[in-house]
């Protein structure tokens, strides 16, 4: 019984939102590789209609990212792709959980 009811939760926390809300996203490393894979990732998320790279360094990317959904959901699908996302106000940097980053 409580496992349905975690799994029911957790089917109300994914489901896609009809509300598009823009998030202001950067990630920073000492190289570019991570954010490919960042990118990659991205690109396959439903929830995520577009997004766009309005700056970019060698060591720094920053963006704006549509998503259909609130900021906890938002957090809750990126965890799905071992991407860690840190709410510092305005901005949600982006990095690959540590795991993922040496694959």
């Amino acid at each position: 019984e409580i496992n349905n009811e975690v799994y029911d939760y957790w089917i109300n926390s994914t489901l896609q939102s009809d509300i598009l809300n823009k998030f202001k996203f950067r990630h920073s490393s000492g190289n570019l590789n991570s954010w490919v894979k960042i990118e990659n990732i991205l690109q396959t998320i439903d929830s995520i209609p577009y997004y766009e790279i309005q700056e970019l360094t060698s060591k720094d990317v920053k963006g704006e990212i549509n998503f259909y959904g609130n900021s906890e959901k938002f957090r809750l699908i990126l965890g799905e792709y071992n991407i860690i996302t840190t709410d510092i106000g305005s901005v949600q940097v982006l990095q690959l959980d540590h795991a993922e980053q040496n694959s």
